[in-house]
């Protein structure tokens, strides 16, 4: 787990950190100069953490169960809980990230990503078995 300080931030100071960060990150261009961003901002645990949380959240909007998801990335069902609330919170902003990409393009993309950090759940991805993309989803 990342280590997060002890010592909080003004509320402001916190709100402008976060702004400008994603600033900095729309700005980057294409998949090099983020990987190079990534890979000098981030451990190899914090990136690989991200990776999970994006796939728990793109299965559980693609109905995988949680016992599944947390089998396939080995974590735990309470952290999958978790992130099942916060998706059912913030549901159209993940939704609108998913809309970007053409179904296909994004399961090839998940397939590869699963298998470059070894997941069991890259082989239902590569069958296009037990996580399908719902034939009516808008991504």
């Amino acid at each position: 787990m990342p280590h997060v300080s002890q010592k909080k931030l003004d509320a402001e100071i916190e709100k402008e950190i976060q702004k400008k960060f994603t600033k900095i990150i729309s700005r980057l261009k294409g998949e090099g100069e983020l990987t190079l961003f990534l890979n000098g901002l981030l451990s190899k645990t914090e990136r690989v953490m991200l990776a999970k949380r994006l796939l728990v959240l793109y299965f559980l909007e693609n109905g995988t169960s949680a016992q599944e998801i947390a089998d396939s990335l080995n974590i735990s069902t309470a952290t999958t809980s978790r992130l099942n609330l916060k998706r059912q919170l913030e549901h159209k902003n993940l939704e609108a990230v998913f809309k970007k990409m053409d179904r296909q393009a994004l399961r090839e993309e998940l397939k590869d990503f699963a298998k470059q950090i070894g997941l069991k759940i890259a082989t239902h991805i590569a069958r296009g078995g037990r996580i399908p993309l719902p034939k009516n989803a808008p991504y």
